[in-house]
Order: C-alpha cells, then structure tokens, then sequence
C-alpha cells in the first residue's frame, strides 16, 4: 500500500478541524445572542416599571461633527467634538439622544430627516442629537452623512462593541439619555417626529416612558 502523500495528509485533517472551528463560531454566536437578547429585554422591562437605567460605557470617534454648536451645547460639546472622540462618561451633564445607524440601512434614511428636522429643535433646549454608525465603514458612512445632509455629530463604532453594549442587534435605534447619565426611553426601529420630540422632552426632564415600537429595523447583513 503506497504511502500518503503530505498533501493528502494535509487535507485530512483540515476538514475536521474546519467543522471544528465553524462549529465553535456557531456556538460563540448562539451564546452572543441570547445573552445580548435577554440584556436587551432587562433594559426595556427596567424602564418598563418607569425606572431609568444607566447608560452603558461607550467612546467612539469623531468622523463628523455636524453644524457648528452654539447655546448651552457649545462649551460642553464642542470640545469634545475637536478632540476627535466622544465618551458617555463626558457627556455627563448633556442630556442627548443616542441614534444607531449604518449607511446600507434603509430605513436609516428614511428616518434621517426626522433626527435632522429634531435636531434644530433640541440643540435649542440644550439636548444632543448624537448619530453612531456601527458595521460600516468610514467612506460610505461620510457619503450617507453628505447625501442625507446630516447636521447633527456623529461618531464611527469601528469594533462595533458599542452597539454590543447598547443591545443593539439592528438598525435604527434611538436611546434618550438623561444628563445624569441614565437611559430614559427607548425607540426601536424608525421613529417618528412625535417620539423623537417626547424622548427630548423626556432627556430633559430625566422622565421615563420606556421602550417604544417604531418602524420594524432592518437586520444587519448576513
């Protein structure tokens, strides 16, 4: 009987130890899942009983930073937006509305006009409009921002460990933040000028109203 060859050894092993890999990376994913769905769920049930939540740590870097801030924004945020990155912990203090978004998210666009129309109402009363583009890149990103002519900052999530943290598993999503740092309401999917406007309300106030039901979101690529 010949000898086998290192090639063919080579491919006998490879196989099972593909299957292997592939089989623990279905597993890594089952487990994100659930536990990033049942996060999720603790999140909008805590607010649910009219209790705010405090906002999950998150810095991202600047890749736009929007119409130049005046008011009650301007020596808060403006900083930050010329040091090139944002942080939760320095945005204690502002109240702001966080929005999730990628530029190959429909419904993103349709929803753009609404934050923007927003935005020129909240920045007025001192609340941030904060756009986060995570499963993206920075290029086609900018490009939604100039096509959409978006107004508002908007930071990138290059690792996407900020939506991670946030219980984000699709796009669009919008959490109002109060200035002392804690989660307030919660739109899930497209949400309208009325929510938008009740969450700002909301962020002021530090009120909760809870998670909400916009449009259905758009799930990442597969």
């Amino acid at each position: 009987m010949a000898a086998e060859s290192p090639a063919t050894r080579r491919r006998g092993w490879l196989a099972p130890a593909l299957v292997g890999l592939l089989g623990l990376a279905l597993v890594a994913l089952l487990a994100y899942g659930v536990l990033s769905h049942g996060t999720s769920n603790g999140i909008d049930d805590q607010l649910g009983r009219g209790d705010p939540v405090a906002a999950p740590a998150f810095s991202a870097s600047v890749i736009a930073a929007g119409s130049p801030l005046d008011g009650p924004l301007a020596a808060r945020v403006r900083p930050l937006l010329v040091s090139g990155s944002v942080s939760g912990h320095a945005l204690l203090g502002v109240p702001y509305a966080l929005n999730f978004w990628a530029s190959w998210c429909g419904p993103c666009a349709t929803e753009s006009p609404i934050l923007g129309a927003g935005w020129r109402r909240a920045r007025a009363r001192g609340v941030l409009v904060l756009g986060l583009d995570s499963l993206d890149n920075i290029p086609d990103a900018r490009a939604f921002l100039a096509k959409h002519r978006v107004t508002y900052p908007t930071v990138h999530d290059a690792s996407n460990l900020v939506a991670g943290r946030w219980n984000v598993p699709a796009f669009p999503e919008t959490y109002f933040v109060s200035a002392s740092g804690r989660i307030v309401g919660h739109v899930i999917g497209t949400l309208s000028a009325a929510q938008f406007d009740q969450g700002i309300d909301d962020a002021r106030s530090g009120r909760v109203t809870g998670a909400q039901n916009g449009a259905a979101p758009l799930p990442p690529p597969s």
